[in-house]
């Protein structure tokens, strides 16, 4: 029983952090949409398009069908953001907390920022 349970825990462990992997790269591919290409060569090869069914068989072929498309007039061309974007807010973000001094924004990845003002 206490087999089960600790092999339970390391599941769900496991889980959290291929959240988080998939967190960081969605967000890593946000950052090169913004800074125009900053991300490594082996981060942003295409996958091998392979039958298009409905399931993903691993990493690459699921980054390739989810890939983010910013909707053009959110960027400028300098890569800062210009306009709010529901879309975005909802798939990179995990809360804002605004203080007496700034905010912190913190991301789904994991990173947090903290803006004074």
């Amino acid at each position: 029983m206490e087999i089960r349970r600790r092999k339970d825990g390391l599941y769900a462990e496991r889980a959290e952090h291929a959240n988080t992997e998939v967190q960081i790269k969605l967000l890593l591919e946000l950052v090169d949409k913004m800074v125009r290409n900053s991300l490594p060569e082996w981060m942003t090869r295409e996958a091998e398009v392979v039958e298009e069914s409905g399931a993903c068989h691993n990493y690459d072929d699921f980054f390739s069908r989810t890939r983010c498309t910013v909707p053009e007039s959110v960027l400028e061309e300098n890569g800062l953001m210009e306009r709010f974007n529901n879309g975005l807010i909802i798939r990179y973000l995990d809360k804002v907390v605004v203080k007496d001094d700034g905010y912190e924004v913190s991301f789904k990845a994991g990173v947090t920022v903290e803006v004074e003002i």
